[in-house]
C-alpha cells in the first residue's frame, strides 16, 4: 500500500491549543479525491506515578469538551523544544506536586490518526515522593487523588476513569 497524495493543506482556524487545516486526499485505487479534515495538536504525555507504597497518584479536574469532572493521570502538552520525558517530569510536579527520580518509558502512541496529527508518549514514575513545587496553568485547578492499583482497576472498569489517554497509559502499566 502507498499514501495517498494530498494537496491543497489550508489553516481552516487557528485555536488555542490546536489548528484546524483541510486537505485533498486521492485514493491511488479508485482515483477518486475528497477532503478531509486535520486538526494538528501538540504531542502529550500520559504519566502513570506511583508513590514509595506502590498507590497509583492520579488527578480530578474539570474538562471543558465533557464538561464534567475526570479523574485521569498527570498529564501535558511537550512544549515546543522540549524532550518528551522532561515534559513528563514537569507535569507531574506542576499538577500534584509529586517527583521520582525512577522514570521508565510505556511506549508512544498516535492520538487518532483519522484526523490528529500528535503522538502521545506515556512514562511510568516510581518512588515519587511530593517534594516539589506544584504549579497550575490558569485555567487548571487539580486535586490529587491516591488509590490502591486493585482499586484503579476497577474504576476503569466500572467507567469511573473514562479518559482514553490516561486508560491507556494505565493499562500499559497494568500488563508490564
Amino acid at each position: 500500500m502507498k499514501k495517498w497524495p494530498r494537496t491543497d493543506l489550508v489553516e481552516v482556524l487557528r485555536a488555542v491549543v490546536f489548528r484546524y487545516l483541510k486537505t485533498d486526499v486521492t485514493n491511488l485505487k479508485t482515483g477518486k479525491s475528497s477532503s478531509f479534515d486535520i486538526i494538528q495538536c501538540a504531542n502529550w504525555v500520559n504519566i502513570v506515578a506511583l508513590d514509595k507504597d506502590e498507590n497509583l497518584i492520579l488527578v480530578k479536574q474539570y474538562r471543558a469538551g465533557s464538561d464534567d469532572i475526570t479523574l485521569e493521570t498527570a498529564a501535558g502538552a511537550i512544549e515546543r523544544g522540549e524532550e518528551p520525558l522532561a515534559a513528563a517530569k514537569r507535569e507531574l510536579e506542576e499538577e500534584t506536586g509529586y517527583k521520582s527520580d525512577d522514570w521508565s518509558d510505556l511506549g508512544v502512541v498516535d492520538v487518532n490518526p483519522a484526523f490528529m496529527t500528535n503522538q502521545c508518549y506515556f512514562f511510568l514514575a516510581r518512588s515519587c515522593t511530593p517534594s516539589g513545587q506544584i504549579n497550575f496553568d490558569p485555567m487548571e485547578d487539580v486535586e490529587v487523588e491516591i488509590f490502591k492499583i486493585d482499586d484503579v482497576k476497577n474504576k476503569i472498569k466500572k467507567g469511573v476513569i473514562s479518559h482514553s489517554l490516561s486508560s491507556l497509559a494505565l493499562l500499559r502499566f497494568f500488563t508490564l
